[in-house]
């Protein structure tokens, strides 16, 4: 009788164990499923990056394929549209506004576009909304006064410390040469990039989605300003006082088509260079670089 009851106390223990064995290996079973399917989510979250926002066109998939695109806190063309305060819905605008043309140069794919056609539009949408501006905080300012106040707040040297501020250099696609000769950092990419991606953003968002992004880091002048003479008579001016020398200028580049040209000048005294200007004219860009001088110039040094 004794060995029996050791028999059946044996066989309970052996029981308990067996079925906390069961409990364990259940949990560990669930645990590994669950592990399973957050990873599977993981990559089918990683695969959709890959893949390419809806909107986006076929060869902007392929290539977001190839780029390997980081996770969505730390991708550039993410924190872009939030600085923007906008998330577009045709994610192909928004690409095709941040490709430079050396991207297109060096990438394999048909059908890929580069931002020039959204920069000439982005150029036109800019200088809309801020003669409108203009217009609004100076009632009385004559057309001159208001063309130069103009000229200096959609500078090159304007727009690009806006597209730092965005985030913008970090989000454009360049092809390899470009990245390497430091154009994330050239001003003159970002303030072309800045106007493609005006561009894009008027096409989806409408002229008031432009106007809150200008009107929110744009800087304005003053009435000061409005009443301020021509740039170049007033540098000359201030130059000859100083330095009893003459400020020349001088044109370091000239682009686009014959309907759309580009002309970069510098002013230069001396052999200094004071500053350089951008505009769709020799006379446009010699007066932005007449403005910049007289805002960064310092005499007595």
């Amino acid at each position: 009788m004794s060995r029996t009851r050791e028999a059946d106390s044996s066989s309970s223990a052996s029981s308990s164990i067996s079925s906390a064995d069961a409990v364990d290996a259940v949990d560990a079973v669930d645990a590994a499923d669950a592990v399973d399917a957050a990873d599977a989510s993981d990559a089918a979250h990683d695969a959709e990056r890959t893949q390419g926002a809806p909107g986006m066109e076929g060869e902007q998939r392929v290539q977001g394929a190839q780029q390997e695109r980081p996770h969505p806190h730390r991708d550039p063309a993410v924190k872009l549209q939030h600085a923007l305060n906008h998330l577009f819905e045709d994610q192909g605008l928004l690409f095709e506004a941040l490709t430079h043309r050396s991207f297109v140069n060096e990438c394999s794919l048909a059908g890929v576009r580069d931002n020039e056609r959204f920069e000439f539009l982005g150029d036109a949408v800019i200088d809309l909304v801020v003669s409108l501006l203009l217009m609004q905080r100076h009632p009385t300012a004559r057309e001159g006064a208001l063309s130069k106040m103009r000229a200096s707040i959609v500078s090159e040297h304007a727009l690009a410390k806006i597209a730092e501020s965005l985030g913008v250099g970090e989000a454009m696609r360049l092809g390899r040469g470009e990245e390497l000769s430091g154009g994330r950092n050239k001003p003159s990419l970002l303030a072309d990039t800045f106007e493609a991606l005006m561009a894009a953003l008027y096409l989806e968002g409408g002229i008031e989605k432009v106007h809150d992004v200008i009107v929110r880091r744009l800087v304005m002048p003053d009435l000061d300003m409005a009443d301020r003479g021509d740039p170049k008579t007033e540098l000359q001016q201030r130059v000859q006082a100083v330095r009893r020398l003459t400020p020349s200028y001088r044109l370091v580049q000239e682009s686009g088509p014959d309907h759309n040209k580009t002309f970069v000048v510098e002013i230069l005294v001396g052999e200094d260079v004071l500053g350089q200007g951008k505009g769709r004219t020799k006379k446009e860009a010699e007066q932005q670089a007449a403005a910049l001088a007289l805002e960064h110039l310092d005499l007595d040094a």
